[in-house]
């Protein structure tokens, strides 16, 4: 008798497949290059959902959605009644966000800048205001 565990391996591992050879087959009925697109087949009963990221060839899956279907027809002789599509979120790359103390600091060009000005001002205050802006302490 086989482990319970090795059993869900099984299982899932097939589906797996099963879902790249789906995808497979829409790859080649609608002959797109693998690189470019990201899609996931999934079959359940007699329907047939396909996710990608991108809404314009969510729109070509739909008006090609009866040519797929025959493709998968003769392709793999598989009868699907429906062809559902799902737009699904792109992956998204976050950065990391900046701190806050340097997140509203000037360039290194304004900040030389601002402390050329602020060295010829005579009022104190400003001038302190337009050196911390800067980023630098005061110098006497």
């Amino acid at each position: 008798m086989q482990k319970p565990r090795s059993l869900v391996d099984d299982i899932l591992i097939r589906r797996l497949k099963q879902v790249d050879n789906l995808s497979n087959v829409i790859f080649e009925a609608m002959n797109l290059p693998k690189e470019q697109h990201k899609i996931w087949v999934v079959s359940n009963m007699r329907q047939l959902t396909v996710m990608c990221e991108d809404s314009i060839l969510a729109t070509q899956i739909r008006m090609q959605q009866e040519a797929i279907l025959d493709y998968f027809r003769k392709k793999n002789n598989l009868k699907f009644d429906e062809l559902r599509i799902k737009l699904v979120a792109p992956e998204r790359v976050f950065k990391p966000r900046a701190n806050k103390a340097t997140k509203h600091m000037p360039s290194i060009t304004a900040s030389k800048t601002i402390a050329a000005i602020a060295d010829g001002i005579d009022d104190e205050e400003l001038r302190e205001s337009l050196l911390r802006l800067t980023g630098k302490k005061r110098q006497d």
